[in-house]
Parts: C-alpha cells; structure tokens; sequence
C-alpha cells in the first residue's frame, strides 16, 4: 500500500525591518488636524474624515498671460472706437489704423489664451 510522505516546507526565511527603515515610515506619516488619525504626509485629504490637509489651487493662471487678454481686449475697444471714428470722418488712414489694432488686439487675446492653457495644461 502506498503512503505518502510529509513534505518538508521549504525554507522560508523571515525579513526582519531595520530599526532605521521603521523611523523613516513613522517619519512620512502626521497626525490629521480635525480626526488626530495618523496619515502620510503627501496626502492632499485625510481619508477618514477627508478634512483637506493642502492648500488648493483653484486657478494657475500666469498674471502674465490675464494681463495679456486684458491688453488684447483693450486693444480691441481701442481698434474699433478709432475704426468707427475713421468713419465719421471719412479718412481712410484712421479706418486702416483701427483695423489694424483690432486684428492685433484679437491675435494678443488669442495667443495669451493659447499660452495661459498650454502653462496650465
């Protein structure tokens, strides 16, 4: 008759942490300011209570790129006060000069939007 034999476990080998590698665990972790429950510092919310524990950017807009639409829309207004008063005073010169701006103030208002989404993502 046929009996099998117990096999032997294989050798399995038990991996102690170091001491330092623990310290440096307890060291990426805080204590949430409304629950107290300890959490990693990279979190942006506790995930027990979900207090925001980051400042949040709601918009990051370059100044740069909003006073860029702001020159390109005044740009605009200005192309077409000139453009219409060209008008009334029948002087071609004025009219190609208000054409002029408002077309600019449209690129400078098309490219600051271009570049604020392209710096955003």
């Amino acid at each position: 008759m046929y009996t099998p034999t117990k096999a032997t476990p294989p050798d399995v080998e038990i991996i102690h942490r170091n001491p330092a590698q623990k310290e440096t665990q307890a060291d990426n972790l805080r204590a949430c300011p409304d629950c107290a429950r300890r959490i990693s510092k990279h979190a942006t919310a506790c995930p027990s209570c979900g207090a925001p524990l980051a400042a949040q950017v709601i918009e990051a807009t370059a100044k740069r790129w909003k006073a860029g639409q702001v020159y390109g829309w005044f740009a605009v207004v200005f192309g077409l006060t000139v453009w219409f008063f060209g008008f009334s005073v029948d002087n071609p010169s004025v009219n190609g000069f208000g054409t002029l701006a408002v077309i600019a103030g449209f690129i400078t208002v098309f490219v600051a939007r271009i570049a604020a989404w392209w710096e955003n993502g």
